[in-house]
């Protein structure tokens, strides 16, 4: 469990999460790995009906420079690796509780509420190979993707202006897509 508070209005009052995970680990060989990992996630960020999330992961890698076929002064490390996991984000920006309706002391209403809201998943893929030349350098290579199907957007950009409410009024909404994917390398 964590609380944390820092900031001012809102952000003031503390807040908490709650974290439970489990992780199993596999090696045959000293050369074959595989890695399993189960997160299960809760966040007052969110109506009670979707407060937590879960997180499954899957990892595995194979040395084959440690098979008994392989031969070579000058590569004296090939490793593959490969993982697939999904993570959760409830970092929502500056804004607390977008399930709640904001209604001032005064009667005063400002931004609606949507107590559909859920925890932003991002489906991470990643395929590695480790390259060891001479037993003096490694090349790592790694090409990544992240993708999020369910990115929290503001709604406005779906309404007219000249409907007389003001937009930053409206609730946000898990609708948002993004996808970013790239190469790393490194000597």
């Amino acid at each position: 469990q964590e609380k944390e508070a820092a900031g001012s209005s809102n952000t003031v009052l503390p807040y908490m999460r709650q974290n439970y995970g489990v992780t199993v680990l596999y090696g045959y060989k000293d050369r074959y790995f595989l890695k399993a990992d189960y997160g299960f996630s809760g966040s007052e960020q969110f109506h009670p009906d979707n407060r937590y999330a879960s997180t499954p992961a899957i990892s595995g890698a194979w040395i084959a420079s440690k098979e008994d076929f392989f031969d070579s002064n000058l590569l004296t490390l090939l490793k593959l690796r490969a993982s697939y996991g999904i993570t959760a984000n409830d970092q929502l920006g500056d804004s607390r509780f977008l399930y709640l309706d904001n209604i001032r002391s005064d009667g005063s209403e400002l931004e609606r509420g949507n107590p559909a809201l859920e925890a932003e998943r991002i489906k991470k893929l990643n395929l590695g190979l480790d390259l060891g030349l001479w037993n003096q350098f490694t090349l790592n290579v790694d090409y990544f993707t992240h993708k999020v199907n369910n990115m929290l957007i503001n709604s406005s950009s779906r309404i007219p202006e000249y409907q007389g409410i003001p937009l930053n009024y409206y609730p946000k909404l898990n609708d948002g897509v993004m996808e970013n994917k790239g190469v790393e390398l490194s000597l």
